[in-house]
Order: structure tokens, then C-alpha cells, then sequence
């Protein structure tokens, strides 16, 4: 029923987005300019500053989008977006002191409610809500827990969290909606603009979605004697496995009584985390992949000296400068995330506790495990601790960089 729901909401967007598509002029101000923008479909345009004209194009054949603007002197601009990914490219004689570049204009156009389809998510919001609503939840409770869901933040009305409605049919639509949240956006665009084939060979999706059932799987085999069927057991092991790799954060038994195995294999999810261009926290599975194809790539260098091998998602070369911001945003991660455990041990002594405090904050999960655990709550740090895991909540929701820069001289 619920993935019966969810394929009608898919058909109900694509239909609407199809017939309400305005190609009106539409007005909007960016950077003390004004701009027209005048769609000729949902893919191509001009955008006017009421001094020159220039003209759009939008490609959704990769994994995320690419817009190219034609100027009027002939030359391009065309920029690029994919996740957290984005980067330009330019005609060889494009006069950047003339002109607006690609990233100011695709800003322009991104505040077009007719500029380019996109999935908003408030849409499948209204879906889990009427689907939490259907499996009788209170109306206040369904408010906030798709909310909750939808945002991947995991706040519950009640101690016991989504445990406390002991409804296995509200526990499967949100384990539903939590996965899908987790999953890059970009995918849902090209379902609605009907590239089925383009959106699931996306390596991210395909990777996140392979990690939540290889893990759910593992800990259902490891905690089955805690439950009475096999069903049962993968069925809490599929919910907390999403809940913690979308860093949302719901629980519907305490997992902190789960075997070691199983504990471990939450906390390793807890850094992994979603895709990217998701409303999940975490490291992101893009970088975890990214980086995972650089140790290949740096093994295969040393067995083979000349070898000359770049690194490739979804079929397209990977830029030397998003490989470095990988690297550099994994060395800040780790100093960080080093920095506040040493600062939190000092009051603290159970080394999980503190390990694992440090790991849900900085990831954005909710509970962690031992005294920070799905049935507990931060109450008994002391100020600095509390201090130091709101400051890792915050750097892990703006991924670490706008933080840092607040303190640099």
C-alpha cells in the first residue's frame, strides 16, 4: 500500500508539473539587478537584465543538472551542479567584467517558479502524513513525525520515540520515507522527467541502497534470537539501519541492547550517512565512494607505475579540484571530530559514551549509544561538553567549512 501510494504521488507530480508549467515572463531581483526570465518550455529560455539578453539551456542527461548560457556576443557559460558538486566552464574568449557568469544566472533562474521542474518536498510530505493519518496516528503526532521524516530530524513526541504507536504498518511507511529522503534529489528529478534508466544507474543510489540492505540483513541475522521470527527481527533492523544512515534518528527498540556486531555496524552507518543533495547528514555516500575509488586508483598506480587513471562516477571524469575538497573536508572532519572527543573525555568515562556522542552530533543522528543512547538523553554533560556537541551539531548541518570560517583570522 504504501509503495502503491508512493507511485501515485510520483504520477500526480509529473502530471501536475506537465500541466501547470507556466511559460509567463516572470521578474525577480538578484544582487541589486532585475531580471526577466521568459521560459520557452521547461528546459530553455532567455533571461533579460533589461540591458542584454541572454539565453538558456538545461541538460539532465547526467546525474544531476548542467545549464548553458549563450551570450550576446556568441561566447558560453555553462555551469554545472551534482550533490554537493558544482563547477563552471566557459568559451575561451568569455568576458567575465562584461557579463554575469553561469553561477550568478543558474541563482537567477533557480528563484523561476517556471525556470526548470523540480521535486519539492513538500509533496511527498503531504503523502507520509496522509499515510500516517490512514494507520491512525493522532493528527498533532502525524504533523510532527512527517516532519520529522521528511527532514530527516528524527525529533519524537514521545521518550520512546516512533516504539510508543506499536504499529508495524507506521513503521514500515516511515522506514519507506525515511530511505527515500536519504536519496539524492537529483534521481527524482529524472523519474519525473521520465529518465528511469539515467536515474538508477546512479553509483550513489546504488551504493546507498546496497549498504542498507547488506547492513539491515547482517544485524537481523545477528539479533534474531532477541526477536520472535526472522521477519521480525529484519524488520527493526531495516528501520534502525535507515534511521541511522539518514541520520534521522527514530528507534522502535533500544538497540543499545543489541550484540556488539550489531552496535558496531549502527555507529560505522552514523558516518556514513545519505547521498548527497539529500536533507541526510553525515560524511555523505558520494565521498565515501569518491574515496574509495582514489585508494584503487593510487593501489592500481603503484602495481602499475605508467598507468595513467582518473577517477569516474557515473561515467563522467571527476574533477582534480572536487577530489581535493573531498580530502580536505574528510582532514577537517577527523580534526574535529579528534578535538571535540578529547574535550569531552575530560568529563566524561565511559569511552563509549563519549565516542559516540561526539559521532551523533557531528553527524546529525540523535542517539548514540550507553549513557547518550536511544532510551537516555544529553542531560547529565556538563556545560562545556554541551557546548562542544553544539557546535559539532552545527558544523555537521553546514557541512564543517561555514563553521570554520567564523573562526578564521
Amino acid at each position: 500500500a504504501v509503495l502503491a501510494a508512493l507511485v501515485l504521488s510520483l504520477s500526480a507530480c509529473a502530471k501536475k508539473q506537465t500541466a501547470t508549467a507556466s511559460l509567463e515572463p516572470y521578474t525577480t531581483g538578484w544582487d541589486g539587478a532585475v531580471y526577466t526570465i521568459t521560459p520557452i518550455d521547461a528546459y530553455k529560455g532567455t533571461i533579460s537584465d533589461g540591458t542584454n539578453t541572454y539565453s538558456y539551456r538545461y541538460d539532465t542527461s547526467g546525474t544531476g543538472y548542467s545549464v548553458t548560457f549563450t551570450y550576446p556576443d556568441g561566447e558560453t557559460y555553462t555551469w554545472k551542479e551534482d550533490g554537493n558538486f558544482s563547477s563552471g566552464a566557459t568559451s575561451p574568449d568569455f568576458d567575465s567584467g562584461k557579463y554575469p557568469d553561469g553561477m550568478t544566472l543558474d541563482r537567477v533562474l533557480k528563484r523561476s517558479p517556471s525556470a526548470k521542474s523540480e521535486i519539492k518536498s513538500t509533496k511527498s510530505w503531504g503523502v507520509i502524513l496522509l499515510l500516517l493519518l490512514i494507520g491512525g496516528m493522532p493528527f498533532f503526532d502525524a504533523i510532527c513525525v512527517s516532519l520529522g521524516t521528511a527532514g530527516t530530524g528524527g525529533f519524537g513526541n514521545w521518550n520512546d520515540s516512533i516504539a510508543h504507536y506499536n504499529s508495524a504498518y507506521l513503521q514500515n511507511v516511515i522506514t519507506v520515507f525515511m530511505i527515500l529522503f536519504g536519496i539524492n534529489f537529483s534521481a527524482y528529478f529524472l523519474i519525473l522527467t521520465r529518465k528511469f534508466r539515467q536515474a538508477f544507474r546512479i553509483e550513489e543510489i546504488r551504493v546507498y541502497l546496497g549498504v542498507i540492505f547488506v547492513f539491515a540483513g547482517l544485524i537481523a541475522f545477528n539479533v534474531r534470537p532477541m526477536f520472535g521470527s526472522l521477519r521480525e527481527s529484519f524488520h527493526h533492523a531495516l528501520f534502525q539501519v535507515a534511521s541511522i544512515i539518514t541520520t534521522t534518528g527514530f528507534s522502535t527498540v533500544d538497540f543499545d541492547q543489541w550484540p556488539t556486531f550489531s552496535r558496531a555496524l549502527l555507529v560505522l552507518l552514523m558516518f556514513i550517512g545519505a547521498c548527497a543533495g539529500s536533507t541526510g547528514g553525515g560524511i555523505k555516500c558520494s565521498r565515501i565512494l569518491l574515496l574509495g575509488k582514489s585508494v584503487k586508483k593510487e593501489l592500481m598506480c603503484l602495481i602499475h607505475p605508467r598507468l595513467v587513471r582518473v577517477n569516474k562516477m557515473d561515467g563522467q571524469r571527476v574533477p582534480h579540484e572536487v577530489m581535493r575538497s573531498i580530502n580536505v573536508f574528510v582532514v577537517a572532519y577527523a580534526f574535529i571530530f579528534i578535538l571535540s572527543l578529547l574535550i569531552i573525555s575530560l568529563n566524561c568515562e565511559d569511552l563509549v559514551t563519549c565516542f559516540t556522542s561526539v559521532a551523533t552530533t557531528l553527524n546529525n543522528v540523535g542517539p548514540g549509544l550507553s549513557l547518550c543512547g536511544p532510551t537516555c538523553n544529553f542531560g547529565f554533560f556538563p556545560p562545556l561538553s554541551k557546548c562542544v556537541l553544539i557546535f559539532d551539531m552545527l558544523a555537521g548541518r553546514l557541512e564543517l567549512f561555514p563553521m570554520l570560517l567564523l573562526f578564521t583570522p
